[in-house]
């Protein structure tokens, strides 16, 4: 996979905000909040080229990297942009691995690069036993993770997984009788996606429920699972950069335009300090932001680190923004 030059990155910002630009994000966000159905929003995804951002281009996407994804990532945090697409590149990135002759998956793979097949990806990770684990549907902790059989069934149990709902294909990572990791890739259904209440209106959330369901079984080297899930937290950091950032400029736009006392609200000393610490904290997480894009293209040994990292102070920064506003 290649990134892309300065410029061509600042092509790829200005195309993902008129991409966005059709919708107010905002408004279905808090309408979800109310129940109201969410609309379909994948097309625009799929017009941009989004799905296969991270597949090369012999296989049919765009061949670009890390940095490239949580650029386009970042802007969809700026609108609360509802399109499920974390869940689509975390899967793809879980199938950046050739599958060998025979398996089936090839046709798969492309349909989920080209959107035609949309993908969620189930979270787990390598722990420190060498096991796969996931996030329990209830309780602290982590859970065992999806185990696949001899007849490549899956049998599985993972809470909280982003865009579940709605989905074509579950991609996971799931170990077999030996602890041997793989990938499996697994229809969805109704049955098998149950869609839970959050309060993020811009993420439908799904608990996965699976039991011996049949599979397509990819071998998957252990490092390339940890990659992705070291590419995952990076993401929800970019997406919260990019909210952060927004309520930013909504902020300082409010405090230019409100006045008080014959003065705009800006010229108070405390508002100012609030404002400034919200930049602080936001150019930190700017500063992770680029270290994690170059970490993770380069496969570095301190790159989770990075991605966990960018992922606190961005969340940091978006929750004290959120409070401060």
């Amino acid at each position: 996979m290649t990134g892309l030059s300065a410029d061509e990155r600042s092509l790829l910002r200005t195309a993902a905000r008129e991409a966005l630009r059709e919708r107010d994000w905002l408004t279905e966000a808090r309408d979800a909040l109310d129940g109201e159905p969410p609309s379909d929003s994948w097309p625009i995804a799929m017009a941009a080229g989004w799905p296969g951002l991270l597949v090369s281009e012999a296989d049919g996407g765009a061949g670009l990297g890390p940095a490239e994804a949580l650029l386009v990532m970042r802007e969809l945090g700026r609108e609360l942009a509802g399109v499920p697409l974390i869940g689509h590149l975390m899967a793809t990135a879980l199938l950046a691995t050739p599958a060998p002759p025979g398996t089936g998956s090839a046709p798969l793979a492309r349909a989920i690069a080209a959107g035609e097949r949309r993908a969620a990806w189930l979270p787990a990770r390598v722990d420190a036993a060498g096991g796969i684990s996931v996030d329990p549907i209830e309780g602290p902790g982590r859970a065992g993770g999806p185990r696949i059989d001899e007849r490549d069934r899956v049998t599985a149990s993972v809470g909280w997984v982003p865009d579940a709902p709605g989905a074509h294909v579950l991609v996971c990572s799931a170990a077999d009788g030996d602890g041997r990791p793989c990938t499996a890739l697994i229809p969805a259904s109704e049955e098998s996606v149950e869609e839970v209440a959050s309060y993020d209106g811009s993420r439908r959330l799904g608990h996965v429920h699976l039991r011996e369901a049949p599979a397509t079984r990819i071998t998957t080297p252990v490092a390339t699972i940890e990659r992705t899930w070291a590419l995952a937290q990076a993401l929800v950091g970019a997406e919260s950069l990019g909210a952060a950032e927004r309520l930013l400029e909504m902020s300082v736009a409010h405090a230019r335009s409100r006045f008080a006392f014959g003065r705009a609200i800006g010229s108070f000393q405390a508002i100012k300090h609030q404002l400034v610490e919200v930049l602080r904290r936001i150019d930190n997480a700017r500063a992770l932001a680029g270290r994690a894009g170059t970490s993770l293209a380069a496969d570095d040994s301190d790159a989770y680190s990075v991605a966990c990292a960018l992922r606190f102070s961005a969340g940091y920064a978006l929750d004290f923004a959120a409070r401060a506003a």
